[in-house]
């Protein structure tokens, strides 16, 4: 049992060993561990590293990788539009062509006489769209309408991929370590300890997988926020000194009604409370006197 015991020691020593050996070679070569796949599964993990698949995705990321620099790309655009419903197809349209998607929408119709829109309209498309095709599709959807507003915002998450990808490679090469150690193992304890240890890595593993995978899909899509909205709701929106003042005196009436109707309310209670408070002060009122009268 004793010896045993100290197998166990031994392996759980050079699983230890193992990681710290990964770790260093990882550190010593960040390119190697960038070429981790992130769709692997913890089984697949355990395995030597596969080159990568090839498609058009990957043919992204590699590119990517080339160049040093990953980035995560955003836009939004306000437009002025005649007819929301159509131009909201429109946008649909111009995504799913560039091999996009609606990620998610938000239309608010006001049908006028005709059944059409009129002119308080709007809605909030956001799409998502392959980040090499952004600033395209950001021209062909301004080209919708009269763009009133445009923004876009860019995100380094190089040093963050970099760390996560190095992080990828260092598992998977303890995880397969701790694989030939398993089997290697000739006691029923040293294969439960290193299992153990094995379990751990694997889901240190998928979890990282994830965070890689989840890192790639932001730099290599980008969401376009699309407003649009009708003149009449554009107009919705007014600024400046006379706004403010409008905005000021309708608080004011707003208020004021509300206090006229609070007032209203109450009224017939407090009437009823003079109604009914009256008399009994007056007794009250009564009585005092003629107690002191008979003291005198």
């Amino acid at each position: 049992m004793r010896g045993t015991t100290m197998r166990v020691v031994t392996l759980a020593a050079a699983g230890t060993l193992v990681l710290a050996g990964c770790s260093a070679d990882t550190g010593n070569h960040p390119d190697g561990a960038a070429s981790a796949p992130s769709g692997a599964s913890a089984d697949r993990a355990v395995q030597d590293e596969p080159a990568p698949a090839e498609g058009a995705s990957t043919k992204k990321i590699t590119e990517q990788d080339a160049g040093g620099t990953h980035l995560a790309r955003t836009a939004a655009l306000t437009t002025t539009v005649d007819d929301v419903p159509r131009a909201s197809a429109k946008v649909r349209s111009i995504a799913e062509a560039s091999g996009g998607y609606v990620s998610s929408e938000e239309t608010h119709i006001s049908p006028g006489d005709d059944g059409a829109s009129d002119d308080r309209s709007s809605a909030e498309i956001v799409v998502t769209v392959p980040v090499d095709e952004l600033d395209t599709i950001v021209s062909e959807l301004a080209g919708i309408g009269k763009v009133t507003e445009r923004s876009g915002d860019v995100q380094d998450l190089s040093q963050q991929y970099t760390d996560t990808t190095s992080r990828v490679g260092t598992l998977k090469k303890s995880v397969a370590r701790l694989q030939e150690l398993i089997d290697s193992a000739d006691g029923l304890e040293e294969i439960v300890a290193l299992e153990s240890e094995l379990t751990e890595r694997e889901a240190d593993l998928e979890s990282t997988l994830a965070q890689q995978k989840a890192l790639e899909k932001r730099t290599s899509t980008a969401p376009i926020t699309v407003d649009l909205q009708s003149p009449g709701a554009a107009a919705e929106d007014p600024s400046g000194f006379l706004a403010g003042l409008a905005s000021g005196w309708g608080a004011f009436t707003t208020a004021l009604g509300a206090g006229m109707t609070a007032l209203g309310a109450v009224t017939p209670l407090a009437v009823l409370g003079l109604v009914i408070a009256g008399p009994v002060l007056w007794l009250r009122r009564r009585g005092g006197r003629r107690v002191r009268t008979d003291v005198t």
